[in-house]
């Protein structure tokens, strides 16, 4: 019973935050159920290393955007929602770039179509070649995201790593191949 006193508590704050009791605010952002879902939101999908800033942005979006909380819905569940906004927000802006193998190569001039095929082959091969050099998961990865062109969601399965680690680990494995691409040219 003293749960459902909490959760009437924080809705109770929060609609006196709502509608413009500064106090209340911070007594909200503070709250540990708020802070308790913007953490493990957080820490699920961007990584502990980034949580205190998202949680930082989801304050300032509680601060500006509590007027469009519905009341009748739990505190809880909207503050989630901003959270998920936020590290949706955040992996965009930090998003590791895919590794193109064409631009890894020197810029030849345009052939006729009759060669274009020639050219595939060689890029094929110098990438198979570089690939076969990277051991272990990095050679996993990268294999099955451009030679068998899975998609990044059904890799991280595969290697078993949380989505905030796979892409840190992704983006590293993409200098790794560039390097060795570059060591075959």
């Amino acid at each position: 019973m003293a749960e459902q006193g909490r959760q009437d508590w924080l809705h109770d704050l929060a609609i006196q935050a709502k509608h413009g009791d500064s106090n209340a605010m911070e007594q909200l952002l503070m709250a540990s159920e708020i802070k308790n879902v913007v953490y493990k939101t957080a820490n699920e999908e961007v990584g502990p290393a980034n949580a205190d800033d998202i949680y930082q942005h989801v304050c300032e979006s509680i601060w500006k955007k509590l007027d469009t909380w519905q009341e009748q819905s739990k505190i809880t569940s909207w503050v989630k929602r901003v959270a998920f906004n936020e590290c949706i927000d955040f992996i965009r802006k930090t998003k590791p770039q895919t590794l193109i193998f064409t631009d890894t190569l020197p810029v030849t001039p345009k052939e006729p179509d009759q060669h274009a095929h020639i050219l595939d082959q060689e890029k094929e091969t110098i990438l198979a070649k570089a690939l076969q050099a990277m051991e272990g998961r990095c050679g996993k990865m990268l294999t099955l995201f451009l030679l068998e062109g899975r998609d990044k969601k059904v890799i991280m399965q595969i290697v078993q790593l949380k989505k905030s680690s796979f892409y840190d680990a992704f983006n590293d494995c993409c200098k790794v191949l560039e390097k060795k691409i570059r060591r075959f040219l």
